[in-house]
């Protein structure tokens, strides 16, 4: 991790040894984090160790299987739109009365 800590100040409390955080502050800050992060998946890459515990393990194969699932349901998807709706024949509609007739509404 990073253990680099920045000062938040307000207008209050900024004496001479203190300055307003800046946005090339946050910029170092963030570019920090990423290259410890970046040398992070280099160290696990070389040391061939891509899970610390558990926990890693499990939550790479809950996101697999969601992906997994969501591909198959987009496959199925287009299966039945691309394949099944050319190969049906027109049913036909039927020409007769649908529902029932309310026999108190007559006179």
């Amino acid at each position: 991790m990073c253990s680099c800590v920045i000062q938040v100040t307000t207008r209050k409390n900024i004496s001479k040894n203190t300055r307003p955080i800046q946005n090339s502050d946050i910029w170092q800050v963030k570019t920090l984090q990423i290259q410890t992060q970046f040398q992070d998946v280099v160290s696990r890459l070389s040391s061939k160790q891509f899970f610390q515990s558990d926990w890693d393990i499990a939550s790479c194969a809950i996101f697999f299987i969601f992906v997994g699932t969501v591909f198959l349901l987009i496959i199925l998807v287009l299966i039945r739109c691309c394949c099944c709706c050319c190969c049906d024949t027109p049913k036909q509609r039927r020409t007769g009365k649908v529902g029932h007739d309310n026999l108190a509404l007559e006179p």
